[in-house]
């Protein structure tokens, strides 16, 4: 288990390994595309863009964790090198929520 740790703290540090889901930060996403769009248009593109975040997410954990291992055994962050590196849709989806989020709030389609 130690090992494991260490060999994800190398990848880390390492440029070219596949960042966690969580530690990709959003994308700047207008909201003019979206002003005008009704609460429940917002709404169902939100469940959307929800259920291909999680998808994207779980990818991303697995290239993740795939680079952790690659750079333990062979030294390099196999995952990220064979395109299991999903961070710029993830960080573009993350950006269109909270674009979504902020018209919704705008137009007081949720609480």
């Amino acid at each position: 288990m130690k090992r494991i740790i260490v060999a994800a703290a190398a990848c880390m540090l390492a440029a070219g390994c596949a960042k966690a889901p969580s530690s990709i930060a959003a994308a700047n996403v207008s909201v003019t595309g979206y002003q005008a769009w009704s609460c429940d248009q917002l709404a169902n593109e939100n469940a959307k863009i929800s259920t291909s975040l999680d998808s994207l997410s779980a990818t991303q954990s697995q290239a993740a964790t795939g680079d952790a291992f690659g750079v333990f055994l062979v030294g390099l962050p196999v995952a990220s090198m064979t395109g299991g590196d999903r961070e710029g849709e993830i960080a573009r989806i993350k950006g269109e929520k909270a674009a979504i989020y902020q018209v919704q709030t705008s137009k007081k389609c949720i609480g």
